[in-house]
Protein backbone atom coordinates (compact mmCIF):
# COMPACT_ATOMS: atom_id res chain seq x y z
CA UNK A 1 0.00 0.00 0.00
CA UNK A 2 1.16 3.53 -0.98
CA UNK A 3 2.53 5.43 2.24
CA UNK A 4 0.30 8.98 1.87
CA UNK A 5 2.59 11.73 1.89
CA UNK A 6 2.01 14.71 4.39
CA UNK A 7 2.03 18.51 3.21
CA UNK A 8 3.14 20.38 5.55
CA UNK A 9 3.32 24.15 4.40
CA UNK A 10 -0.42 24.46 3.80
CA UNK A 11 -1.03 24.10 8.02
CA UNK A 12 1.96 26.95 8.33
CA UNK A 13 0.48 29.24 5.49
CA UNK A 14 -2.89 29.16 7.46
CA UNK A 15 -2.01 29.86 11.03
CA UNK A 16 1.22 32.50 10.18
CA UNK A 17 -1.37 35.07 9.76
CA UNK A 18 -2.51 34.65 13.07
CA UNK A 19 0.36 34.62 14.77
CA UNK A 20 1.48 38.06 12.98
CA UNK A 21 -1.51 39.99 13.82
CA UNK A 22 -1.39 38.09 17.38
CA UNK A 23 2.61 39.51 17.14
CA UNK A 24 1.53 42.96 16.35
CA UNK A 25 -1.27 43.47 18.96
CA UNK A 26 0.52 40.96 21.88
CA UNK A 27 0.41 44.07 24.02
CA UNK A 28 -3.03 43.65 24.52
CA UNK A 29 -3.54 40.12 24.11
CA UNK A 30 -3.06 36.83 26.31
CA UNK A 31 -1.78 33.44 24.50
CA UNK A 32 -5.16 31.87 24.97
CA UNK A 33 -6.73 34.36 22.59
CA UNK A 34 -5.10 31.78 19.88
CA UNK A 35 -6.03 28.48 20.63
CA UNK A 36 -9.81 29.13 19.00
CA UNK A 37 -8.48 30.38 16.01
CA UNK A 38 -5.63 28.26 14.98
CA UNK A 39 -7.85 24.82 16.34
CA UNK A 40 -10.70 26.44 14.14
CA UNK A 41 -8.01 26.86 10.85
CA UNK A 42 -6.42 23.95 10.95
CA UNK A 43 -9.49 21.47 11.28
CA UNK A 44 -10.68 24.06 7.93
CA UNK A 45 -6.95 22.97 6.15
CA UNK A 46 -7.52 19.36 6.77
CA UNK A 47 -11.25 19.72 5.48
CA UNK A 48 -9.80 21.71 2.35
CA UNK A 49 -6.90 19.27 1.75
CA UNK A 50 -8.81 16.11 1.57
CA UNK A 51 -11.59 18.05 -0.71
CA UNK A 52 -8.35 19.03 -3.16
CA UNK A 53 -7.22 15.37 -2.91
CA UNK A 54 -10.12 14.25 -4.22
CA UNK A 55 -10.41 16.60 -6.68
CA UNK A 56 -6.53 15.96 -7.95
CA UNK A 57 -5.81 12.77 -6.60
CA UNK A 58 -2.07 14.32 -6.08
CA UNK A 59 -0.90 15.36 -2.42
CA UNK A 60 1.18 17.71 -3.81
CA UNK A 61 -0.99 19.73 -5.90
CA UNK A 62 -3.63 19.51 -3.57
CA UNK A 63 -1.47 20.84 -0.97
CA UNK A 64 -0.11 23.74 -3.19
CA UNK A 65 -3.57 24.95 -3.86
CA UNK A 66 -4.47 24.42 -0.24
CA UNK A 67 -1.55 27.18 -0.06
CA UNK A 68 -2.15 29.43 -2.42
CA UNK A 69 -5.69 29.70 -1.15
CA UNK A 70 -5.23 30.55 2.10
CA UNK A 71 -2.56 33.00 1.16
CA UNK A 72 -5.22 34.81 -1.04
CA UNK A 73 -7.61 34.66 1.60
CA UNK A 74 -5.60 36.67 4.29
CA UNK A 75 -4.06 38.70 1.26
CA UNK A 76 -7.84 40.28 0.91
CA UNK A 77 -8.00 42.04 3.87
CA UNK A 78 -4.55 43.50 3.83
CA UNK A 79 -5.23 45.00 0.62
CA UNK A 80 -8.14 46.42 1.44
CA UNK A 81 -6.57 47.83 4.44
CA UNK A 82 -3.59 49.86 2.29
CA UNK A 83 -6.30 50.95 -0.15
CA UNK A 84 -7.89 52.24 2.83
CA UNK A 85 -5.03 54.06 4.23
CA UNK A 86 -4.42 56.14 1.16
CA UNK A 87 -8.13 56.93 1.17
CA UNK A 88 -8.67 54.97 -2.10
CA UNK A 89 -11.60 53.36 -1.32
CA UNK A 90 -14.74 54.66 -0.17
CA UNK A 91 -17.62 52.76 -1.15
CA UNK A 92 -17.63 48.91 -1.14
CA UNK A 93 -17.69 48.50 -4.80
CA UNK A 94 -13.70 48.48 -4.81
CA UNK A 95 -13.48 46.16 -2.51
CA UNK A 96 -16.06 43.78 -4.51
CA UNK A 97 -13.26 44.60 -7.39
CA UNK A 98 -11.02 43.06 -5.41
CA UNK A 99 -13.00 39.98 -4.11
CA UNK A 100 -13.11 38.82 -7.96
CA UNK A 101 -9.63 39.43 -8.53
CA UNK A 102 -8.35 37.22 -6.03
CA UNK A 103 -10.82 34.49 -6.85
CA UNK A 104 -9.68 34.82 -10.66
CA UNK A 105 -6.31 34.70 -9.57
CA UNK A 106 -7.30 31.45 -7.47
CA UNK A 107 -9.41 29.62 -10.28
CA UNK A 108 -6.48 30.30 -12.55
CA UNK A 109 -4.07 28.95 -10.00
CA UNK A 110 -6.19 25.70 -10.11
CA UNK A 111 -7.14 25.41 -13.36
CA UNK A 112 -3.05 25.10 -13.98
CA UNK A 113 -2.36 23.34 -11.03
CA UNK A 114 -4.76 20.57 -12.93
CA UNK A 115 -3.40 20.88 -16.31
CA UNK A 116 0.25 20.75 -15.17
CA UNK A 117 2.48 17.45 -15.79
CA UNK A 118 5.60 18.99 -13.98
CA UNK A 119 7.11 17.70 -11.18
CA UNK A 120 6.25 20.04 -8.27
CA UNK A 121 8.19 18.78 -5.79
CA UNK A 122 10.44 21.49 -5.74
CA UNK A 123 7.86 24.26 -5.75
CA UNK A 124 6.69 22.23 -2.72
CA UNK A 125 9.96 22.28 -1.05
CA UNK A 126 10.07 26.01 -1.37
CA UNK A 127 6.47 27.08 0.04
CA UNK A 128 7.90 24.89 3.23
CA UNK A 129 10.95 26.75 3.57
CA UNK A 130 8.95 30.21 3.02
CA UNK A 131 5.90 28.87 5.53
CA UNK A 132 8.38 27.40 8.27
CA UNK A 133 10.24 30.72 8.24
CA UNK A 134 7.14 32.93 8.30
CA UNK A 135 6.05 30.73 11.29
CA UNK A 136 9.56 30.77 13.09
CA UNK A 137 9.98 33.91 13.13
CA UNK A 138 6.11 35.41 14.16
CA UNK A 139 6.91 32.47 17.13
CA UNK A 140 10.43 33.29 18.27
CA UNK A 141 8.91 37.02 18.40
CA UNK A 142 6.26 36.09 20.81
CA UNK A 143 7.74 33.81 22.64
CA UNK A 144 10.47 36.56 23.71
CA UNK A 145 7.47 38.85 24.11
CA UNK A 146 5.68 36.91 26.62
CA UNK A 147 8.96 36.11 28.31
CA UNK A 148 9.78 39.66 28.58
CA UNK A 149 6.19 39.76 29.73
CA UNK A 150 6.18 37.24 32.36
CA UNK A 151 8.84 39.58 34.39
CA UNK A 152 6.29 42.05 35.41
CA UNK A 153 2.42 41.07 34.90
CA UNK A 154 0.92 39.94 37.92
CA UNK A 155 3.96 41.30 39.89
CA UNK A 156 2.65 44.97 39.28
CA UNK A 157 1.43 46.91 41.95
CA UNK A 158 0.34 50.32 42.31
CA UNK A 159 -0.02 52.01 45.62
CA UNK A 160 -3.82 52.62 46.49
CA UNK A 161 -6.29 51.12 49.11
CA UNK A 162 -5.41 48.99 51.80
CA UNK A 163 -7.07 45.40 50.17
CA UNK A 164 -7.29 44.26 53.87
CA UNK A 165 -10.77 47.43 54.95
CA UNK A 166 -12.09 46.20 58.56
CA UNK A 167 -15.44 45.10 58.27
CA UNK A 168 -17.76 47.56 60.29
CA UNK A 169 -20.86 45.34 59.43
CA UNK A 170 -21.64 41.50 59.38
CA UNK A 171 -25.13 42.39 58.56
CA UNK A 172 -24.77 42.02 54.46
CA UNK A 173 -28.80 43.67 54.37
CA UNK A 174 -27.69 47.18 55.35
CA UNK A 175 -24.95 47.45 52.00
CA UNK A 176 -26.44 49.04 49.11
CA UNK A 177 -25.68 47.45 45.62
CA UNK A 178 -22.88 49.40 43.69
CA UNK A 179 -23.09 49.93 39.77
CA UNK A 180 -20.32 51.41 38.27
CA UNK A 181 -21.23 51.49 34.38
CA UNK A 182 -18.81 53.47 31.86
CA UNK A 183 -19.80 54.46 28.82
CA UNK A 184 -16.91 54.44 26.46
CA UNK A 185 -16.05 57.74 25.14
CA UNK A 186 -19.13 59.80 26.55
CA UNK A 187 -18.47 63.73 26.57
CA UNK A 188 -19.20 65.90 28.83
CA UNK A 189 -21.62 68.46 28.49
CA UNK A 190 -19.66 71.60 26.97
CA UNK A 191 -17.65 69.76 24.84
CA UNK A 192 -20.46 67.99 22.98
CA UNK A 193 -21.87 71.88 22.85
CA UNK A 194 -18.99 73.28 21.47
CA UNK A 195 -17.82 70.20 18.81
CA UNK A 196 -20.24 68.29 18.39
CA UNK A 197 -23.36 70.83 18.00
CA UNK A 198 -25.17 68.61 20.42
CA UNK A 199 -27.48 69.91 23.82
CA UNK A 200 -26.83 67.28 25.86
CA UNK A 201 -29.44 69.20 28.69
CA UNK A 202 -32.40 66.72 27.95
CA UNK A 203 -30.22 63.94 29.65
CA UNK A 204 -28.43 66.09 32.22
CA UNK A 205 -32.13 67.17 33.18
CA UNK A 206 -33.09 63.50 33.24
CA UNK A 207 -30.31 62.58 35.41
CA UNK A 208 -30.78 65.45 38.22
CA UNK A 209 -34.46 64.25 38.56
CA UNK A 210 -33.62 60.81 39.12
CA UNK A 211 -31.67 62.87 41.97
CA UNK A 212 -28.24 62.42 40.31
CA UNK A 213 -25.21 64.37 41.17
CA UNK A 214 -23.82 65.25 37.88
CA UNK A 215 -20.53 66.96 37.95
CA UNK A 216 -20.25 70.21 36.25
CA UNK A 217 -16.99 70.13 33.48
CA UNK A 218 -16.13 66.29 34.33
CA UNK A 219 -12.67 65.16 33.13
CA UNK A 220 -11.13 61.89 32.65
CA UNK A 221 -7.54 61.54 34.82
CA UNK A 222 -6.06 59.54 31.59
CA UNK A 223 -6.77 59.23 28.20
CA UNK A 224 -7.00 55.32 27.59
CA UNK A 225 -9.29 53.23 28.66
CA UNK A 226 -7.03 50.81 30.30
CA UNK A 227 -4.98 53.35 32.35
CA UNK A 228 -8.35 55.13 33.58
CA UNK A 229 -10.07 52.02 34.58
CA UNK A 230 -6.87 50.72 36.20
CA UNK A 231 -6.45 54.03 38.02
CA UNK A 232 -10.21 54.33 39.31
CA UNK A 233 -11.31 50.86 40.07
CA UNK A 234 -7.89 51.08 41.68
CA UNK A 235 -8.30 54.14 43.57
CA UNK A 236 -4.48 55.57 42.77
CA UNK A 237 -2.75 57.09 40.00
CA UNK A 238 -0.43 54.64 37.88
CA UNK A 239 3.18 56.97 38.98
CA UNK A 240 4.03 53.72 41.17
CA UNK A 241 3.25 51.16 38.19
CA UNK A 242 5.30 53.20 35.59
CA UNK A 243 7.89 53.93 38.19
CA UNK A 244 8.25 49.99 37.96
CA UNK A 245 8.03 48.92 34.58
CA UNK A 246 9.36 51.88 32.96
CA UNK A 247 7.85 54.76 30.21
CA UNK A 248 9.51 53.01 26.58
CA UNK A 249 6.85 49.65 27.71
CA UNK A 250 3.83 49.41 25.13
CA UNK A 251 2.25 46.20 26.91
CA UNK A 252 -1.00 46.58 28.71
CA UNK A 253 -1.09 43.56 30.11
CA UNK A 254 -0.10 45.14 33.95
CA UNK A 255 -3.30 47.60 33.13
CA UNK A 256 -5.84 44.63 32.36
CA UNK A 257 -3.97 42.75 35.59
CA UNK A 258 -4.99 45.47 37.62
CA UNK A 259 -8.66 45.91 36.25
CA UNK A 260 -9.28 42.29 36.72
CA UNK A 261 -7.77 42.06 40.39
CA UNK A 262 -8.50 45.78 41.38
CA UNK A 263 -8.55 46.31 45.24
CA UNK A 264 -12.27 48.29 44.88
CA UNK A 265 -13.59 44.55 44.32
CA UNK A 266 -11.13 43.11 46.40
CA UNK A 267 -12.40 44.93 49.34
CA UNK A 268 -16.37 44.63 48.53
CA UNK A 269 -15.56 41.11 48.43
CA UNK A 270 -14.79 41.09 51.88
CA UNK A 271 -17.57 42.40 53.19
CA UNK A 272 -20.08 39.95 51.17
CA UNK A 273 -20.29 41.69 48.08
CA UNK A 274 -20.41 38.81 44.14
CA UNK A 275 -19.02 41.14 41.29
CA UNK A 276 -21.14 41.11 38.34
CA UNK A 277 -19.49 42.19 35.23
CA UNK A 278 -20.94 42.00 31.65
CA UNK A 279 -19.04 41.46 28.18
CA UNK A 280 -17.57 44.16 26.67
CA UNK A 281 -16.21 43.23 23.12
CA UNK A 282 -13.21 44.95 24.83
CA UNK A 283 -10.29 42.44 25.79
CA UNK A 284 -8.77 44.49 28.41
CA UNK A 285 -12.23 44.92 30.27
CA UNK A 286 -13.16 41.11 29.97
CA UNK A 287 -14.11 40.41 33.86
CA UNK A 288 -14.66 36.82 33.07
CA UNK A 289 -13.56 35.85 36.62
CA UNK A 290 -16.36 37.54 38.21
CA UNK A 291 -18.87 35.91 40.11
CA UNK A 292 -21.52 36.57 37.59
CA UNK A 293 -20.34 36.73 33.97
CA UNK A 294 -23.04 37.99 31.89
CA UNK A 295 -22.42 37.66 27.94
CA UNK A 296 -24.53 36.47 24.92
CA UNK A 297 -24.56 32.93 23.72
CA UNK A 298 -22.73 33.43 20.40
CA UNK A 299 -19.89 36.22 20.59
CA UNK A 300 -16.45 36.94 19.05
CA UNK A 301 -13.28 38.24 20.64
CA UNK A 302 -11.76 41.43 19.57
CA UNK A 303 -8.67 39.29 18.29
CA UNK A 304 -11.06 37.10 16.22
CA UNK A 305 -12.89 39.73 14.95
CA UNK A 306 -9.45 40.92 14.06
CA UNK A 307 -8.91 37.88 11.71
CA UNK A 308 -12.33 37.86 10.01
CA UNK A 309 -11.27 41.62 9.53
CA UNK A 310 -8.12 39.98 7.25
CA UNK A 311 -10.46 37.64 5.11
CA UNK A 312 -13.63 37.76 3.12
CA UNK A 313 -15.57 35.80 5.06
CA UNK A 314 -17.78 38.45 7.03
CA UNK A 315 -18.23 40.31 3.38
CA UNK A 316 -19.17 36.40 1.46
CA UNK A 317 -21.87 35.71 4.28
CA UNK A 318 -23.45 38.88 4.45
CA UNK A 319 -23.80 38.56 0.64
CA UNK A 320 -25.49 35.18 1.47
CA UNK A 321 -27.63 36.23 4.00
CA UNK A 322 -28.53 39.12 1.77
CA UNK A 323 -29.82 37.09 -1.23
CA UNK A 324 -31.47 33.66 0.95
CA UNK A 325 -32.44 35.69 3.79
CA UNK A 326 -31.16 35.17 7.99
CA UNK A 327 -28.46 37.14 9.23
CA UNK A 328 -25.10 36.27 9.44
CA UNK A 329 -23.26 34.99 12.54
CA UNK A 330 -20.23 36.36 11.28
CA UNK A 331 -21.42 39.95 11.19
CA UNK A 332 -19.46 41.69 13.12
CA UNK A 333 -21.12 45.09 12.97
CA UNK A 334 -24.38 43.38 14.17
CA UNK A 335 -22.72 41.37 16.97
CA UNK A 336 -21.42 44.49 18.63
CA UNK A 337 -24.86 45.56 18.10
CA UNK A 338 -26.51 42.98 20.06
CA UNK A 339 -23.95 42.96 22.80
CA UNK A 340 -24.75 46.33 23.35
CA UNK A 341 -27.75 46.29 23.50
CA UNK A 342 -27.67 43.02 25.93
CA UNK A 343 -26.18 44.86 28.33
CA UNK A 344 -28.33 47.17 28.65
CA UNK A 345 -31.20 45.12 28.87
CA UNK A 346 -29.09 42.90 31.74
CA UNK A 347 -28.22 45.66 33.86
CA UNK A 348 -31.41 46.24 35.48
CA UNK A 349 -31.34 41.94 36.50
CA UNK A 350 -28.00 42.42 37.79
CA UNK A 351 -28.73 43.15 41.54
CA UNK A 352 -31.21 39.84 41.89
CA UNK A 353 -29.16 37.97 43.95
CA UNK A 354 -29.01 37.39 47.62
CA UNK A 355 -25.89 39.21 48.58
CA UNK A 356 -25.11 42.92 47.75
CA UNK A 357 -23.02 43.15 44.04
CA UNK A 358 -20.67 45.02 42.97
CA UNK A 359 -21.88 45.49 39.16
CA UNK A 360 -18.94 46.49 36.47
CA UNK A 361 -20.29 47.10 32.83
CA UNK A 362 -18.01 48.45 30.20
CA UNK A 363 -20.42 49.25 27.22
CA UNK A 364 -18.57 50.45 24.70
CA UNK A 365 -20.56 53.35 22.94
CA UNK A 366 -20.78 56.23 22.45
CA UNK A 367 -17.51 55.58 21.40
CA UNK A 368 -16.62 53.72 17.78
CA UNK A 369 -18.10 51.60 16.04
CA UNK A 370 -20.46 53.88 14.99
CA UNK A 371 -23.24 51.22 15.06
CA UNK A 372 -26.38 52.72 15.94
CA UNK A 373 -28.63 55.49 14.47
CA UNK A 374 -30.64 57.98 16.62
CA UNK A 375 -33.25 55.60 16.89
CA UNK A 376 -31.19 52.05 17.41
CA UNK A 377 -31.21 51.14 13.96
CA UNK A 378 -28.41 49.58 12.36
CA UNK A 379 -25.90 51.48 10.56
CA UNK A 380 -24.33 50.81 7.24
CA UNK A 381 -20.92 50.16 7.26
CA UNK A 382 -18.74 49.74 4.50
CA UNK A 383 -15.41 48.93 6.20
CA UNK A 384 -13.73 46.23 8.07
CA UNK A 385 -14.90 45.95 11.92
CA UNK A 386 -12.95 47.69 14.51
CA UNK A 387 -12.71 49.98 17.58
CA UNK A 388 -11.11 52.48 15.51
CA UNK A 389 -10.53 55.60 17.28
CA UNK A 390 -8.98 59.10 16.88
CA UNK A 391 -6.64 59.58 14.06
CA UNK A 392 -6.11 55.77 13.37
CA UNK A 393 -10.20 56.03 12.76
CA UNK A 394 -8.98 58.64 10.51
CA UNK A 395 -6.42 56.02 9.09
CA UNK A 396 -8.42 53.24 8.21
CA UNK A 397 -10.64 55.52 5.96
CA UNK A 398 -13.29 57.86 7.97
CA UNK A 399 -13.45 61.66 8.31
CA UNK A 400 -13.92 63.82 11.06
CA UNK A 401 -17.33 64.64 9.63
CA UNK A 402 -18.43 61.38 9.75
CA UNK A 403 -16.98 60.67 13.52
CA UNK A 404 -18.92 64.00 14.22
CA UNK A 405 -21.90 62.47 13.03
CA UNK A 406 -21.83 58.94 13.82
CA UNK A 407 -21.12 59.92 17.21
CA UNK A 408 -23.69 62.49 17.75
CA UNK A 409 -26.08 59.75 16.70
CA UNK A 410 -24.71 56.89 18.66
CA UNK A 411 -25.05 58.95 21.99
CA UNK A 412 -28.54 59.99 21.40
CA UNK A 413 -29.29 56.18 21.45
CA UNK A 414 -27.39 55.75 24.12
CA UNK A 415 -29.22 58.43 26.26
CA UNK A 416 -32.24 56.86 25.15
CA UNK A 417 -31.41 53.24 26.90
CA UNK A 418 -29.59 54.83 29.42
CA UNK A 419 -32.91 56.59 30.68
CA UNK A 420 -34.32 52.91 30.83
CA UNK A 421 -31.88 50.96 32.36
CA UNK A 422 -31.40 53.60 35.07
CA UNK A 423 -35.02 53.96 35.56
CA UNK A 424 -35.13 50.24 36.11
CA UNK A 425 -32.51 49.93 38.39
CA UNK A 426 -33.65 52.92 40.82
CA UNK A 427 -37.36 51.19 40.59
CA UNK A 428 -35.70 47.57 42.13
CA UNK A 429 -37.25 46.98 45.75
CA UNK A 430 -34.87 45.49 48.28
CA UNK A 431 -31.73 46.98 48.92
CA UNK A 432 -30.50 50.54 48.00
CA UNK A 433 -28.21 51.71 44.79
CA UNK A 434 -25.35 53.59 44.29
CA UNK A 435 -24.45 54.64 41.11
CA UNK A 436 -21.23 55.81 39.54
CA UNK A 437 -22.14 56.35 35.43
CA UNK A 438 -18.75 57.38 33.89
CA UNK A 439 -16.67 57.56 30.67
CA UNK A 440 -13.13 56.66 30.63
CA UNK A 441 -12.36 59.13 28.27
CA UNK A 442 -13.82 61.53 25.99
CA UNK A 443 -14.12 61.40 22.39
CA UNK A 444 -11.43 61.71 19.78
CA UNK A 445 -12.57 63.23 16.57
CA UNK A 446 -9.00 65.59 17.10
CA UNK A 447 -6.87 63.17 18.48
CA UNK A 448 -3.59 62.05 16.62
CA UNK A 449 -2.83 59.24 19.09
CA UNK A 450 1.29 59.66 18.58
CA UNK A 451 1.17 63.32 17.98
CA UNK A 452 -0.15 65.41 21.71
CA UNK A 453 0.52 68.76 20.31
CA UNK A 454 -2.07 68.14 17.44
CA UNK A 455 -4.46 66.27 19.69
CA UNK A 456 -7.42 68.44 21.34
CA UNK A 457 -6.59 67.76 24.90
CA UNK A 458 -9.89 68.98 25.96
CA UNK A 459 -11.91 66.75 24.39
CA UNK A 460 -10.46 63.61 25.11
CA UNK A 461 -10.07 64.16 28.55
CA UNK A 462 -13.76 65.42 29.42
CA UNK A 463 -16.00 63.27 30.42
CA UNK A 464 -19.86 62.31 31.86
CA UNK A 465 -19.43 62.10 35.82
CA UNK A 466 -23.14 61.46 37.19
CA UNK A 467 -23.40 59.64 41.26
CA UNK A 468 -26.42 58.61 42.33
CA UNK A 469 -26.62 58.22 46.41
CA UNK A 470 -29.60 56.42 48.26
CA UNK A 471 -29.16 58.95 50.41
CA UNK A 472 -28.77 62.32 47.93
CA UNK A 473 -25.95 63.68 50.76
CA UNK A 474 -23.81 64.96 47.81
CA UNK A 475 -21.86 67.02 49.93
CA UNK A 476 -18.43 66.05 49.71
CA UNK A 477 -19.02 65.30 46.10
CA UNK A 478 -19.58 69.01 45.39
CA UNK A 479 -17.23 70.15 47.75
CA UNK A 480 -14.46 68.52 46.10
CA UNK A 481 -15.35 67.67 42.72
CA UNK A 482 -13.32 64.79 42.15
CA UNK A 483 -12.19 62.92 39.23
CA UNK A 484 -12.43 59.36 38.93
CA UNK A 485 -9.43 58.11 41.20
CA UNK A 486 -11.29 59.64 43.72
CA UNK A 487 -15.01 57.79 43.23
CA UNK A 488 -14.35 55.03 45.25
CA UNK A 489 -12.88 56.50 47.99
CA UNK A 490 -15.64 58.72 48.04
CA UNK A 491 -18.21 55.63 48.11
CA UNK A 492 -15.92 53.94 51.04
CA UNK A 493 -15.90 56.51 53.27
CA UNK A 494 -19.38 57.57 52.72
CA UNK A 495 -21.34 54.17 53.23
CA UNK A 496 -18.62 52.09 54.48
CA UNK A 497 -17.34 54.23 57.51
CA UNK A 498 -13.63 54.35 55.80
CA UNK A 499 -11.58 56.93 55.99
CA UNK A 500 -9.75 57.33 52.92
CA UNK A 501 -7.99 60.62 52.39
CA UNK A 502 -8.38 62.10 48.98
CA UNK A 503 -5.99 62.89 45.84
CA UNK A 504 -5.20 65.60 43.87
CA UNK A 505 -6.84 65.45 40.95
CA UNK A 506 -4.51 65.50 38.06
CA UNK A 507 -5.25 64.40 34.26
CA UNK A 508 -2.56 62.83 31.86
CA UNK A 509 -1.96 62.07 28.47
CA UNK A 510 0.02 59.60 26.67
CA UNK A 511 0.17 58.06 23.36
CA UNK A 512 -0.92 54.70 22.35
CA UNK A 513 2.43 53.54 21.49
CA UNK A 514 3.94 55.10 24.63
CA UNK A 515 1.09 54.37 27.32
CA UNK A 516 3.17 54.73 30.12
CA UNK A 517 4.77 58.12 29.18
CA UNK A 518 2.18 59.82 30.83
CA UNK A 519 2.24 63.94 29.87
CA UNK A 520 1.00 66.65 32.92
CA UNK A 521 -2.47 68.12 30.79
CA UNK A 522 -3.98 69.38 33.86
CA UNK A 523 -3.17 72.97 33.49
CA UNK A 524 -4.18 72.86 29.73
CA UNK A 525 -7.65 71.36 30.53
CA UNK A 526 -10.57 74.25 30.34
CA UNK A 527 -10.75 76.08 33.49
CA UNK A 528 -14.03 75.34 35.25
CA UNK A 529 -17.57 77.76 34.99
CA UNK A 530 -16.99 79.09 38.46
CA UNK A 531 -20.94 80.78 38.33
CA UNK A 532 -21.61 77.16 37.35
CA UNK A 533 -19.75 75.59 40.08
CA UNK A 534 -21.75 77.61 42.84
CA UNK A 535 -25.24 77.49 41.58
CA UNK A 536 -25.19 73.62 40.86
CA UNK A 537 -23.55 73.61 44.70
CA UNK A 538 -26.62 75.49 45.91
CA UNK A 539 -29.15 73.01 43.63
CA UNK A 540 -27.79 69.73 45.49
CA UNK A 541 -27.50 71.65 48.68
CA UNK A 542 -31.13 72.09 48.03
CA UNK A 543 -31.64 68.03 47.59
CA UNK A 544 -34.05 66.74 50.44
CA UNK A 545 -32.21 63.87 52.47
CA UNK A 546 -33.17 60.16 52.47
Amino acid sequence: MMRKRFILHPFLFAIAPILTLYGSNASQMSLTELIAPIGVTLTLVILLQEFLYLTYVDRLKAGIASSCFWTLFFTYGHLVNILRSFHLIHLSEPETGIFVLMVSLLIAILVLLSRTRANLRRVSYFFNITAIFLVAYSTVDIGAYEIARSRYVGGSNIDGLSSGAPLQSKDISKFPDIYYIILDGYAGDEILRKYYKHDNSDFTRFLKAKGFYVAHNGRSNYCQTCLSLSSSLNCAYLTDLTRQIGTKLNDRKPLEWLIEESRVAHILKQYGYKTVAFESGYESTELSNADVYSRRSVSLTEFQHGILSLTPAPRVLSCFCALFGGTSWLDQYGLSRKRVDYAFDQLPKASRLKEPVFVFAHIVAPHPPFIFGRNGEAVKQTRPYGMFDGSNFLNCGGTREEYVKGYRDQLVYVNKRMKMVLSEILSESGRPKVILLQADHGPGSMLDWENPSRSNVGERMSILQAYYFPDHDYSLLVKTRPTPVNSFRIVFNHFFQMHYPLLDDRSYFSTWSRPYKLIDVTDKLEAPDSEAILRQRRDHMQLPRR
